[in-house]
């Protein structure tokens, strides 16, 4: 019995090692390869905790966490000075009403086109100097591509 006891255990920790080593060898080899979604997802596997967080800046419901981070993201978009703001404003509708593009026919860029290119963004990049990630367009709302085809 205490033969039997002490081979589980022997066992156990010897599955362990082997799960360790393991481990370190495909994180290894995902970073040699530069394969970045491949280290990320080894990485997230044995790192990261799979529930999600139950309170965010003092919200606990998905509502109010969704408010949260709305109030947060109009925060960021504030203009420096009303009066300049309104100026610049007034200029643009005034430009924009006569603004002919010649150099592109009507509908060259495409919601469709939009979403091919955000698909074939690299993920895990650095931010650019808006702070904005491939993954935050990436894993925006899909109105996101509405909006960008519009805007070019």
């Amino acid at each position: 019995m205490k033969r039997d006891k002490l081979r589980y255990k022997l066992s156990i920790k010897s599955k362990e090692r082997l799960n360790a080593t393991s481990f370190s060898d495909s994180l290894n080899d995902a970073l040699s390869m530069k394969d970045m979604d491949s280290f990320w997802r080894t990485w997230h596997s044995k790192f990261s905790k799979s529930q999600l967080p139950s309170v965010i800046d003092g919200c606990c419901n998905e509502t109010d966490i969704a408010h949260r981070f709305t109030e947060v993201f109009k925060a960021v978009y504030i203009p420096n000075s009303k009066d300049k703001n309104e100026h610049l404003h007034a200029t643009f509708e005034e430009r924009f009403v006569n603004y002919k593009c010649e150099s592109t026919s009507a509908g060259f860029v495409t919601v469709h086109l939009v979403q091919k290119c955000i698909e074939g963004l690299k993920k895990g990049k650095a931010a650019g100097l808006d702070g904005l990630m491939a993954e935050h367009i990436y894993f925006a709302h899909p109105i996101v591509w509405v909006h960008l085809a519009l805007l070019f």
